[in-house]
């Protein structure tokens, strides 16, 4: 789609970015009323930050090679990003639900 309709293909991904950021900042704004992320996190900020981050891992093709089959590379850098934010209650949490995974 990107190579034949490029400008739309651009509409589609900007839309579908922006709704990503809403729902992470929605998120992220819960997490921290909930005290399971640290307060330093601003909520559109590291929305972006987390969108950007992700669509860089889906074109640097290399970097997902290197990673070991059973993982992707999005993940391991979501489990980073997810344990980077959150409060020691939310730490908690968070190694409740892969424990029961």
């Amino acid at each position: 789609m990107q190579r034949y309709y490029g400008q739309l293909y651009r509409k589609i991904f900007i839309a579908q970015n922006h709704k990503i950021v809403e729902e992470l900042a929605q998120n992220f704004q819960k997490g921290l009323m909930q005290n399971i992320y640290r307060k330093e996190v601003v909520p559109r900020v590291y929305a972006k930050l987390f969108l950007e981050l992700q669509n860089s891992i889906k074109t640097g093709l290399e970097l997902n090679k290197e990673v070991d089959a059973q993982y992707s590379f999005a993940d391991i850098h979501s489990d980073i990003f997810i344990r980077g934010i959150l409060s020691s209650k939310g730490l908690e949490k968070y190694k409740q639900l892969i424990q029961d995974k």
